[in-house]
């Protein structure tokens, strides 16, 4: 299993290390770079059959798009929310996906697939010092971008801009029938 992390430092993934990764490998990028596009052009390199992603990173603007960035941009099927995952017949992976209160729902997707995995899947395994220590981080140089257009550095589409307009109030009534007349 390999890691893949775009960041300024490596070191904020290092861990995964002691979770089960062989190798991780570190896309350098500035501090605040949107890392969709160096993900992508590593992606495409490596090829993997099922991409693990988490729900939403741990930064300060992040809005959980990117699973779904990665899927569109590697053609690749896409499901989130996965609690268990497992390889299917015919070069497929059966998911198992958490939904509302305590529903699970299982589906089968054709690889390559990217995968979120929801914060009710079962805890990563014990870290272990030693694996750390044995692990492989390669660092490569990335390309920052936008994440959305797949040029880096060309601006994505502006959103269209309109004045402010007071819109009327829609007064919901519960059972809004007429009571019959009493008396």
């Amino acid at each position: 299993m390999t890691a893949l992390h775009a960041g300024p430092r490596a070191e904020a993934v290092a861990e995964a290390l002691g979770h089960g990764a062989d190798r991780l490998v570190h896309v350098t990028l500035p501090e605040g770079a949107d890392p969709a596009d160096a993900l992508v052009s590593a992606l495409a390199d490596m090829r993997p059959d099922v991409i693990l992603t988490g729900m939403r990173g741990d930064g300060g603007e992040d809005a959980g798009l990117l699973p779904y960035v990665l899927a569109r941009r590697l053609g690749a099927s896409v499901v989130t929310g996965a609690v268990a995952i497992a390889r299917g017949p015919d070069g497929t992976l059966v998911v198992e996906q958490a939904l509302g209160r305590g529903v699970r729902r299982r589906l089968t997707l054709r690889l390559p697939a990217v995968v979120a995995v929801s914060p009710a899947a079962p805890p990563p395994s014990a870290y272990a010092h030693g694996a750390r220590r044995r692990g492989v981080i390669d660092t490569i140089e990335g390309v920052a971008g936008d994440g959305i257009t797949g040029t880096a550095g060309a601006p994505g589409p502006s959103p269209e801009e309109r004045p402010y307009r007071k819109r009327p109030k829609v007064i919901a009534r519960a059972g809004a029938a007429p009571r019959p007349p009493t008396g």
